[in-house]
């Protein structure tokens, strides 16, 4: 009972803090978009993607590595302190070992310098950053609650000291800011979870050599999702290239949590838990259970996305934004790749230590990314950007899901995924017609679509009798029944 309890209270928490999350961009991106212009967002997403390569070094892979580790120990209270006191003190290390080689860069960088500095403060939120130990021991609800106040305190600084095409700095600045000392503020409910720090227990050594094969995935992954700006900027040298790519980017993040992120973010530590007891039965059950529910959102937002471009990039970011309107279409089917791939990812190749394994997976699609993006970009410049990630995630997808299949007796992919695809596709056909054929105000046209789209994909999955429709409907009438 204890288990189902954590389970629907860390559900309940990361689910506010994903609504927050889908909120403040919808508050804050129309109104920074404007301001900003596409050149200036295409400056942000230049040097925030080169920033994100220092705060990977800094990091390594403590954050999935930190919690597999904290999940399997943490019945031990002693031991599950030594372990986190050496993860974070190997971080604080390798962060100022960055922080060094990033100041360099600052001094030796004459274009965007003051954007590099605002940028700063990022670093130093990777060494603060704890969340790992709060997600390992299933209390996600403190990270929750101090992000939430600091995404709030962001929106207001954003509308306050944001005012024109001149405030990147401080629009850069805050961004930064933010998530520093929403990091630092984690540390506060410390005392609670584990006891003080005792330099002759701690072990750097063993965290290090560990957290260097989570390492290699992220390098591998940041291949694939940071490289792709980077490459627009310097093949390119059109801010404006980036700056549509980066809105493109960013609607599909927003959609990442709801599709699939949120349930991974989840079961991660409970997946660890389990492989540590080596309870197979459940492993495969909440695996094939998982699968369904991320496919089945991961599917609804992917047509959904490509049936409402057309009004909502105007609407959300102007019309200064509509060469977005092809380039979110094409990018929006990424979001069933990643769903898979991911899945996996977190249900399995992390919680069971064979992490190694994942990467060189990974690493295959980088290759194949890095092999197509350059003469992609240079042809069709951010299109093109969006065509290898394409490629790059099907390939990754592919390996993940054949080499899983013989390791965990899952669902095969096609069963759990046909008859949601043919639900995407007609809901799509649906609101595209919605769109052409009724006359009203865009934003009343898009609730239209949004709401007649959710309804008819439902309504058609049970029709069907989709395995993931068909248990979620028979746990709520469980519920309903007592």
């Amino acid at each position: 009972m204890k288990e189902q309890i954590n389970l629907k209270r860390n559900y309940f928490f990361k689910l506010s803090y994903q609504i927050l999350s889908l909120i403040v961009p919808l508050i804050t991106t129309p109104y920074v978009s404007r301001v900003l212009g596409a050149d200036g967002i295409g400056i942000y997403s230049y040097t925030s993607s080169i920033m994100t390569y220092f705060t990977m070094f800094a990091s390594l892979g403590t954050l999935n590595y930190g919690i597999r580790e904290i999940a399997q120990c943490r019945d031990d209270k002693e031991q599950m302190s030594n372990v986190f006191w050496g993860i974070e003190l190997m971080t604080a290390c390798t962060t100022l070992i960055t922080l060094a080689v990033w100041f360099i860069l600052i001094c030796l960088s004459s274009k965007y310098r003051t954007i590099f500095l605002a940028l700063t403060p990022m670093l130093i939120a990777s060494a603060a950053d704890i969340s790992w130990l709060y997600t390992g021991i299933e209390k996600i609800h403190y990270t929750v609650i101090i992000n939430f106040i600091c995404k709030l305190a962001g929106v207001a600084a954003v509308f306050v000291f944001v005012k024109d095409k001149g405030d990147l700095f401080f629009y850069v600045l805050i961004m930064s800011a933010v998530t520093c000392i929403g990091n630092m503020s984690m540390w506060f409910f410390l005392p609670k979870i584990v006891t003080r720090l005792r330099i002759k227990e701690i072990k750097i050594g063993i965290h290090f050599r560990e957290t260097l094969k989570y390492f290699i995935t992220s390098v591998a992954i940041s291949i694939y999702t940071v490289l792709d700006k980077t490459m627009i900027g310097l093949l390119t040298h059109d801010s404006l290239e980036n700056g549509y790519y980066e809105q493109a980017c960013k609607l599909v993040n927003i959609a990442k949590p709801l599709a699939f992120s949120s349930v991974n973010d989840i079961m991660a530590p409970r997946m660890s838990y389990l492989f540590a007891k080596d309870k197979k039965e459940e492993i495969t059950e909440r695996i094939n259970f998982s699968l369904g529910v991320e496919l089945l959102l991961s599917v609804g937002c992917c047509f959904g996305l490509i049936s409402v471009a057309d009004i909502f990039v105007p609407l959300f970011f102007g019309f200064e934004y509509e060469p977005v309107i092809p380039l979110l279409r094409l990018m929006s089917p990424i979001l069933i790749f990643i769903c898979i791939s991911t899945c996996f990812g977190s249900h399995y190749y992390v919680p069971s230590g064979n992490i190694l394994d994942g990467s060189k997976l990974t690493i295959i699609g980088s290759i194949v990314n890095i092999f197509v993006n350059a003469p992609m970009i240079i042809l069709f410049k951010a299109n093109g950007a969006v065509a290898a990630s394409l490629i790059a995630e099907g390939v990754i997808a592919i390996l993940y899901a054949v080499s899983c299949k013989s390791k965990v007796k899952y669902m095969g992919i096609w069963r759990q995924l046909y008859k949601k695809l043919i639900a995407g596709v007609l809901m799509c056909i649906l609101c595209l017609w919605i769109g052409a054929v009724i006359k009203c105000t865009p934003i009343l046209l898009l609730l239209i679509q949004v709401v007649s789209g959710a309804v008819f994909y439902i309504m058609l999955l049970t029709v069907l009798k989709d395995n993931s429709v068909m248990l979620i409907l028979k746990m709520i009438k469980s519920k309903i029944g007592r």
